[in-house]
């Protein structure tokens, strides 16, 4: 059983780059529906949790 990857970042909005990545690692990425905003939402998550 191989993990799941995750593809972040606003780059992950590109289809042509998702499609070429996924080509090469041989298997399907998991893509979030706002990928550009992912290390904000962690940064404001353990932000709260600090507070």
């Amino acid at each position: 059983m191989e993990p799941e990857i995750a593809f972040t970042g606003g780059v992950a909005r590109n289809r042509g780059v998702v499609a070429a990545l996924e080509a090469e690692l041989g298997r399907g990425l998991l893509v979030p529906a706002e990928p550009e905003i992912t290390a904000a939402l962690g940064a404001a998550l353990i932000a709260r949790a600090l507070a």
